[in-house]
């Protein structure tokens, strides 16, 4: 058994694709991100540390992680992307003792499993429903992971929430408080908008704003949200990004996107022959993704976040099917104040993940 550095994403993924080869349920969500990610030249990659690692047994992979520190959270050190095969106890306690002492040389405080560089690229270890596919975007892996982190990490958990869109309509009409400020306007971007880039700079100053003290968080740089945005830009055809102004002032924004991995075949990734297909020939998935919604706090209390909300069924329930379903995007469970609002129009809970953390 022994410890060593992965040199390529090309072998990094090819262990992935071999533990997931007989998985029916698996859609790759990973490969993409990782290459985006672990690429020398992009933002993400100059603004981390990283390295790529993997722990063989008997000449076999058994266990894998991409470790990750970025400089605007310098004291923590992620284990990205893990993936282990069964059975890899003694292989997966290397790989986290190695990080350890990675982390201790780095002056880094905590190990996280399960946050993949950032929580805008993913999140969350799957405790569940591992015999349902994955969302566009969403984590997925085998039910044994558990094991390998229950007994020594802290448990963080997430989970996520869905309801039909006629259902959402009848919610939203019943809320009292609704925005009456004249000032307000809501404006819709997507990839067809000469804007759009501008639209992303703005995203990034809201989230750093409105995110800052959530949980797992941490400053986004312009550069890396508008090469995520880049990668992303075949997708958003639709206004898929609201924006919230006062006056010329933004507050508030809203991003959602249909789940494309209901047009993506078992094994498969998202390709440019499925986006063709859905645009031309109207191939919708009956499932919406509302990804992110947030407003500056001192609009919390004021209906902004009902009125995007509103805005955007008005916009599904024009183009979609009135029996799509809207799912949210994963919420803290401490995050009371987001879960009770969402819960209260997306009522029912869909999965849940988790992550695991280790103070060192």
């Amino acid at each position: 058994m022994e410890l060593r550095i992965v040199k390529t994403t090309k072998e990094y993924l090819e262990f992935i694709k071999k533990l997931y080869k007989n998985n029916r349920f698996y859609k790759d969500n990973k490969s993409d991100v990782i290459n985006m990610l672990c690429n020398k030249k992009s933002s993400f990659y100059k603004n981390s540390f990283q390295e790529m690692v993997k722990v063989v047994s008997d000449g076999q992979t058994k266990c894998q992680t991409i470790l990750i520190r970025h400089k605007n959270l310098p004291k923590i050190l992620m284990l990205a992307f893990f993936e282990a095969e069964k059975n890899s106890e003694k292989e997966v306690k290397l790989l986290i003792d190695y990080a350890k002492d990675k982390a201790k040389k780095a002056d880094c405080k905590k190990l996280l499993v399960s946050i993949n560089g950032h929580c805008n690229y993913g999140l969350g270890t799957l405790t569940g429903n591992f015999n349902i596919s994955p969302s566009f975007g969403e984590a997925y892996n085998y039910d044994y992971y558990k094991d390998f982190f229950e007994k020594d990490f802290k448990i963080h958990y997430f989970h996520n929430y869905k309801n039909h869109l006629s259902v959402c309509g009848d919610k939203l009409s019943k809320v009292n408080k609704k925005i009456e400020d004249k000032d307000i306007r809501l404006e819709y971007y997507d990839a067809f908008n000469a804007d759009f880039y501008r639209a992303v700079k703005i995203y990034t100053d809201l989230n750093n704003n409105i995110f800052q003290k959530h949980s797992y968080y941490y400053k986004r740089e312009y550069e890396e949200d508008k090469e995520l945005f880049s990668s992303m830009k075949p997708l958003f055809l639709n206004k898929n990004l609201i924006i919230a102004y006062k006056k010329e002032q933004p507050i508030g924004f809203l991003l959602w996107y249909p789940d494309f991995n209901e047009i993506v075949s078992k094994q498969k990734k998202l390709n440019l022959l499925s986006l063709i297909k859905y645009k031309l020939f109207n191939n919708k998935p009956k499932q919406i993704l509302l990804t992110e919604i947030g407003v500056l706090p001192e609009y919390e209390k004021t209906g902004l976040i009902i009125l995007l909300f509103s805005k955007l069924h008005n916009y599904l329930y024009n183009y979609y099917d009135k029996n799509a379903v809207v799912c949210s995007g994963w919420i803290y469970d401490k995050n009371t104040k987001s879960k009770n609002l969402v819960k209260h129009i997306l009522e029912k809970t869909d999965k849940e993940f988790c992550v695991y953390e280790l103070s060192i």
